[in-house]
């Protein structure tokens, strides 16, 4: 059969995505025929469903030495009805992002899993349950140089799990591991108690007159507003204000994110510079977490506080460390004072 590009007058073409559907969706099946169960190989990884943080990740060389430590944390969910579990991930240093699928092929009797991450990497990998174990192993492939890779979960209790990698050199007769993790559970992020103490920070701010190199006085205005009845979205905006008129310095958004993320925040400068990370509590304070970069292009994590001084007032504190095993340090501050209602 010729296929045919969709034409929206004619409809020709829609076939092949309609047949699609209908096969995934099981609806070309038999009359009568039942939808098959989730598989229990797969209802055995629902204990990794919810959100993970492991303090320390570390990496092996050779002789099963740590040559390097870093942390990562993770969020898993059922998706398609429970048949596949859904993996996001990160790794804190290097910087690393990862998405992942797990899912069960019913004719192998074996669980599968893709992933694929920011540095553009895929690896997929096929394994079974062996006991309270689940042990996956990487397909052969040209990328991999002759080597494979093993990845094993055990559970180690309601709220842990060990997460082990390893490389074997020799088609798998023998295995070194290669890193080695304790994912401990973390209760999922409170969005809505996030963007309620949010809602206080809402308006529009000054900060104290200040003095530039040239002597010259200016004062930076930060506006925060909902964009969204529901108040799940704000729009964030920094100028600099002087005798020369307001220039804008920042301008982005914090929001709810997806299930268990809690409330994201993304921003950037017309200078060309950019941030993205999260807004979490801690006690009373409002605090905003994202990646930054040096003078020197060299990546950064930057802590933004916000703690509550009085009605119509509020002080900001700016932290930074080159690596997650490195101590804050102070870097800046304001006190912000109240000026009128958003903008």
């Amino acid at each position: 059969m010729e296929r045919r590009p969709w034409n929206p007058d004619t409809m020709e073409g829609v076939a092949w995505g309609a047949a699609l559907i209908l096969l995934t969706a099981g609806l070309g099946a038999p009359a009568g025929a039942q939808e098959p169960p989730v598989p229990e190989a797969l209802r055995g990884l629902e204990f990794l469903v919810g959100s993970w943080r492991a303090e320390r990740v570390e990496f092996l060389d050779e002789e099963g030495q740590v040559v390097r430590v870093s942390s990562a944390e993770a969020h898993n969910e059922l998706q398609l009805d429970g048949r596949v579990l859904a993996h996001r991930g990160r790794l804190d240093d290097p910087r690393i992002e990862t998405r992942a699928w797990y899912y069960w092929d019913p004719k192998e009797e074996r669980v599968h899993m893709g992933s694929v991450s920011s540095r553009g990497r895929y690896d997929e990998f096929v394994g079974e349950w062996r006991g309270d174990r689940l042990v996956m192993t990487t397909l052969p492939s040209p990328a991999y140089g002759g080597r494979l890779f093993r990845m094993t979960h055990r559970r180690i209790g309601p709220d842990a799990y060990l997460e082990t990698l390893e490389v074997s050199e020799d088609g798998g007769e023998s295995w070194r591991t290669s890193s080695r993790q304790r994912m401990q559970r973390v209760a999922a992020a409170d969005a809505s108690a996030i963007l309620e103490r949010m809602d206080a920070y809402t308006g529009r701010w000054r900060t104290e007159e200040k003095r530039d190199r040239r002597g010259e006085a200016f004062h930076y205005v930060y506006d925060l507003r909902w964009i969204d009845p529901e108040r799940t979205i704000a729009r964030m905006r920094i100028t600099r204000r002087s005798a020369d008129g307001p220039t804008l310095a920042w301008e982005g958004f914090k929001g709810r994110g997806p299930p268990g993320e809690g409330v994201y925040y993304v921003a950037a400068s017309p200078s060309g510079r950019s941030a993205r990370g999260e807004v979490v509590l801690d006690g009373d304070d409002l605090v905003t977490l994202y990646e930054g970069w040096t003078a020197d292009g060299d990546a950064v994590e930057i802590r933004d506080v916000f703690s509550p001084v009085e009605d119509g007032a509020f002080r900001s504190r700016t932290f930074l460390r080159e690596t997650p095993d490195a101590e804050w340090r102070r870097v800046g501050g304001d006190l912000w004072s109240r000026i009128g209602p958003s903008s």
